[in-house]
Parts: structure tokens; C-alpha cells; sequence
């Protein structure tokens, strides 16, 4: 009797594991994105699709084998809500590895709504990065397309509050007045606010204590930079910018007065150029009313 019980108990223990387990991948994989087929589109040999399920919706990559091209759509219930462009390559997170992206269905604007982020790839020797952000909720949403340019973007929470931030880098200066390999590229910072993606600058400003060290060492490089010989060096404008791009424009207009050769010719004509440049940034407006309001509080 003993023994019948114990049996009893062991199978009802084997089924229960088994049936939760495969439970649990099959919730896993709705949450994470993983990829549920692969298949041939009926009618279409040359091509091929995959298909990644996100509780309602399937995020499907397709691939044209015979030209080359790819594309994806994004459906929801099964009837098709977006396509992308073709002439890019696609990806993300299926939970494979860590990467930049979050996982499919990860809530990253803070508003209880699964999200999705493809990112895309154009090609070539330097460019570019594309960031498709959906919302993925009873309404089919795109939040927004943003620009990565020459480097990915990194999607993290940095301050702890459950939003994720997005790092990446503007590369309003690619090619001005230099190569690529010497073009400055600050860092900024975005987050998700009044549905759309802006700077946050209070994670980007840093005050005067925390890099007075750093400008010193900076106006002794360039100064003494044999660039000089032949041209303006990067480095120059490159130092200027992150002074900028942390709310200290006026320090970094000091730091061009006082880096300049005092022999060498186009000095004006340098710094207008600087500024017409600088202006042509997508987040010009914020990087200058962050500088603005960084001056009327140091000020008073």
C-alpha cells in the first residue's frame, strides 16, 4: 500500500513538472521573443521568414534569398499592422545574448505596455543605425524612429526608476574639417517623455569641480598638438563639444580662446563655422536651453 501511494505520488510529480515546465517555455518565449518558425512563404520559394511571438503580435523577419533584400512585418491577432523598408538588415533581442537592445516585450517607456526595439543596419564603411521603437499594447503604436548614425545605440535604466534611458552619440561633426577616424561625436542621453524621445539633461550636465582637472590636461594637449602645423586640430572642437554637450558652453568657448595659436590666421572665421555647424544638431534646441539654464543657476 505503501509503495502504490509513493508511486502515485512520483507520477502525479513527473506530470505536474512536465506540464509546468512546458508552461513556463512557452510563457518565456512569448515574453522574451524567441523564435517560434521558421518557414517558407506558401507561393514565394525564394522567400523565407521567421516568425518571433510576442504575446499578441509576431514579429516576422523576411528574406528575399534570390535578391538578397530583407524586411519585416509586425502583426497583431494575425492581421499585418507594419512593414518596414527594404535595403537594411534587421535585428532583435531574441534572448540569445545580452546585446544593446531589451528583450521583446519589455516595458521601457514606464507606461505598463510591452515594447518592441528593431534595430537596423544599413551598411557600408560607416553607416548607419536606425531605431524602430513600438508600443505594443490593445493599440498598435510606433513611439519613434531615431537616428543612431555612426554607432549603436545602448537601451539601460541608469538612474534606477524603471525607464530605460537610450546612450548613444551625435554625429552632427562626422567629416567637418577632418576625417572620419578624427570627427568628435559627444555623448547624449535620451528619454521618453510626452510621447516622444528628447535629451535628459540632468544626466548629461557635470558641473565645473568635475572636470576642472580634465580641461586643464586638455588645453595642454591641444595647445601642444603638431596639428597645428596643417590645420585645426580635431582634438580642439572634439573637447569643445563635450564641455557643450554637458552644459558648459561658456567654459568651452574659453577653452578655444585660450587653445588657439596665437599666430595662427581664421580664428573668426573658425568659430563662426563652429557654430553653424553645432546649430544643425537634431538637439540643438535642448543642448542650448540646457546650456542657458546651467548659466542663470550658476549665476545668482
Amino acid at each position: 500500500m505503501k509503495l502504490y501511494i509513493f508511486n502515485t505520488i512520483k507520477c502525479i510529480t513527473v506530470v505536474s513538472v512536465l506540464f509546468f515546465g512546458e508552461t513556463y517555455r512557452e510563457t518565456l518565449g512569448d515574453a522574451l521573443g524567441l523564435p517560434k518558425e521558421h518557414h517558407d512563404i506558401s507561393g514565394k520559394q525564394n522567400l523565407a521568414c521567421t516568425d518571433y511571438k510576442i504575446n499578441n503580435y509576431i514579429y516576422r523577419l523576411l528574406h528575399d534569398k534570390e535578391s538578397g533584400d530583407k524586411y519585416f512585418e509586425i502583426l497583431h491577432n494575425e492581421e499585418k499592422v507594419f512593414t518596414s523598408e527594404m535595403g537594411m538588415s534587421y535585428e532583435i533581442n531574441t534572448g540569445d545574448a545580452a546585446g544593446n537592445l531589451p528583450l521583446p516585450g519589455k516595458d521601457i517607456t514606464g507606461d505598463g505596455i510591452p515594447d518592441l526595439v528593431v534595430e537596423g543596419y544599413s551598411g557600408g564603411a560607416h553607416c548607419c543605425n536606425d531605431y524602430l521603437i513600438f508600443s505594443l499594447g490593445e493599440q498598435f503604436q510606433k513611439i519613434a524612429h531615431l537616428y543612431g548614425g555612426d554607432s549603436s545605440f545602448e537601451f539601460k535604466d541608469i538612474d534606477g526608476d524603471g525607464v530605460y534611458e537610450i546612450i548613444g552619440r551625435d554625429w552632427t561633426f562626422a567629416y567637418w574639417e577632418t576625417c572620419f577616424a578624427a570627427s568628435p561625436a559627444p555623448e547624449i542621453i535620451l528619454y521618453y517623455k510626452d510621447n516622444k524621445y528628447k535629451l535628459v539633461c540632468e544626466l548629461m550636465r557635470k558641473s565645473h569641480p568635475e572636470f576642472m582637472d580634465t580641461f586643464a590636461k586638455e588645453l595642454e594637449r591641444v595647445k601642444s598638438d603638431p596639428a597645428w602645423t596643417d590645420e585645426v586640430p580635431p582634438a580642439l572642437w572634439g573637447y569643445m563639444l563635450d564641455l557643450i554637450f554637458t552644459g558648459n558652453r561658456k567654459k568651452a568657448y574659453e577653452f578655444f580662446d585660450r587653445a588657439w595659436q596665437g599666430d595662427k590666421e581664421g580664428k573668426k572665421k573658425f568659430i563662426r563655422k563652429f557654430k553653424t555647424q553645432l546649430s544643425k544638431s537634431p538637439y540643438w534646441r535642448e543642448i542650448r536651453k540646457m546650456n542657458r539654464e546651467v548659466w542663470k543657476r550658476n549665476t545668482r
